[in-house]
């Protein structure tokens, strides 16, 4: 039986007359409907929306709500520019995208947002601008800093990944045409003006701009965030002290799911793979359908204990229980309460910086973004 219908193209109009290019799933049945926002700059018709998002968000508009994919600004069929990553623009068109969607007859005024990495980025960033129809968000894998996580991060490590790969692949993705230019009469002109318009991001941040300035004005405060917030991580991603941060710097009710996944959809991960969509629904029963589920009710932290190999729950973190040990590496891959002095107790290994969890981008080329 279908579900929901999606409607390609939807032309949502910002307050400078740019208007903004989204995919709706649309639910089959009696309107008006809680929705749902993912917004990235992956491409709703490509790899980021049609592909690695489809699945879930046709999930949610099964389950009624309407799902809207939504192209940033200057990205796939969206008009204007890009110039930078997580602009000031980028929450504010997301702010409007939001109080445009809660008009509209098909939904109830009541709206969420999620979305992994650059996704679960701007859900975060949009909720500090306190958006009067956002009910509830839930960022997977993602921070309120990306300067100090993505680029500077342990001595840069990660610039492993922001240089050689993702940076790259978003000027490809930047300079795109629009990907169904059937329901684009213009998108010809459209193109040109954006390959005029947007200089590649990675060839941004080793130049004089953006400066400094720039990226401490783009930093989100997790103080500022009062709706209800499910943050999701792994252990061997680029955010848990991010996710950690953020959750207990959020005003609202809150949740945190952590696992020992890298930079994937939790379902997805071949370690340990959890049903985080079940956990979802919740949240989304909850808070956009007001069902009383108990969800909020439960210990809100679930974690895997890395080593033991289980899952437990917790009613905070950092634990107040914890105990700091200050321990030293010694030979026989063991760790000692005192450093060791033997000068002739070594242990040897090959290095592989493809392996392991120090591993070049946290194995982000494997993984959906």
């Amino acid at each position: 039986m279908k579900t929901h219908e999606i409607l390609f193209d939807i032309k949502i109009p910002m307050s400078d007359g740019i208007k903004l290019s989204a995919n709706l799933y649309l639910p089959v049945g009696e309107q008006p409907f809680p929705a749902i926002m993912t917004y990235i700059p992956y491409l709703k018709d490509g790899g980021g929306g049609l592909v690695s998002m489809h699945a879930y968000q046709a999930h949610f508009a099964s389950r009624g709500y309407a799902v809207i994919q939504l192209d940033m600004r200057g990205v796939g069929s969206s008009e204007g520019e890009n110039k930078l990553p997580w602009n000031l623009q980028e929450r504010a068109d997301a702010h409007e995208a939001i109080e445009w969607i809660a008009d509209q007859p098909w939904c109830n005024g009541n709206v969420g947002m999620w979305g992994l990495s650059y996704g679960g980025i701007t859900a975060i960033s949009t909720a500090t601008t306190h958006p009067p129809h956002l009910k509830a968000i839930i960022p997977v894998h993602a921070t309120d800093d990306n300067w100090d996580t993505l680029f500077e991060h342990r001595g840069s490590r990660l610039m492993l990944y922001a240089d050689p790969h993702w940076g790259p692949k978003m000027a490809a993705d930047n300079l795109l045409p629009p990907l169904r230019p059937e329901s684009t009469p213009d998108w010809i002109d459209l193109w040109h003006k954006r390959l005029e318009a947007n200089t590649p991001w990675h060839l941004t941040w080793h130049g004089e701009s953006p400066t400094p300035d720039y990226w401490e004005e783009v930093k989100s405060d997790p103080g500022l965030i009062e709706v209800p917030v499910f943050v999701i991580c792994g252990w061997q991603d680029a955010y848990p002290e991010d996710t950690v941060r953020i959750y207990n710097a959020a005003k609202g009710p809150k949740r945190l799911l952590f696992g020992p996944w890298k930079h994937t959809f939790p379902d997805e991960s071949p370690v340990a793979p959890v049903d985080f969509v079940n956990e979802m629904d919740l949240w989304w029963d909850r808070w956009l359908k007001g069902e009383d589920n108990g969800i909020d009710k439960e210990p809100p932290i679930t974690i895997y204990v890395q080593g033991k190999n289980e899952w437990r729950v917790e009613n905070e973190w950092p634990l107040a229980r914890q105990v700091v040990r200050t321990m030293y590496p010694s030979s026989g891959r063991t760790l000692v309460n005192k450093p060791s002095r033997s000068e002739d107790r070594t242990d040897t290994y090959d290095f592989d910086a493809r392996a392991g969890i120090a591993s070049a981008a946290y194995d982000a080329v494997l993984q959906p973004i």
